[in-house]
Formats: C-alpha cells, sequence, structure tokens
C-alpha cells in the first residue's frame, strides 16, 4: 500500500524506510522470542534506538512531551 502511494505521489522509497512487508515479516519472526521489543532491521529504526539508549530518560521524556503536544495543537 505504501509502495503503491509512493508511486502514485512520485516519492522515491528510501534505505531508511522500512515496508509494510518487511515490518509484519519481522513483527511475526519476533512472536515467541520473549523479548518486549521489535525493531524490523530498518537503518532509521536501529539508529534511533541506539541513540534513544545514549540519552538519559529525563531527556526522552521531555522530546516526548514535546512532540505529542505539538503533534496535539495542529
Amino acid at each position: 500500500m505504501l509502495a503503491k502511494l509512493e508511486e502514485e505521489v512520485g516519492l522515491s522509497v528510501s534505505p531508511l524506510k522500512v515496508s509494510t512487508d518487511t515490518y509484519a515479516r519481522a513483527a511475526v519472526a519476533w512472536i515467541g522470542r520473549g523479548g518486549p521489543l521489535c525493531t524490523p532491521g530498518g537503518l532509521l529504526h536501529q539508529l534511533m534506538w541506539c541513540i534513544t539508549a545514549a540519552v538519559p530518560e529525563s531527556v526522552l521524556d521531555w522530546i516526548v512531551l514535546r512532540f505529542t503536544t505539538w503533534n496535539r495543537g495542529r
């Protein structure tokens, strides 16, 4: 669906984005492994989790709060 939308709009698929099929395959493969977090292997997701692990939790809370209030205001 995303690929079709990107075709119609004329956007190119970025290597940083994870396709819906890849995400679904990773999620199904993760079932039964017992871990709380499933990252589908996209470069952007891996980079995000590396940065998240290095930043203090209070900073992450502040970022999430700012983003959600900004998004709610739109």
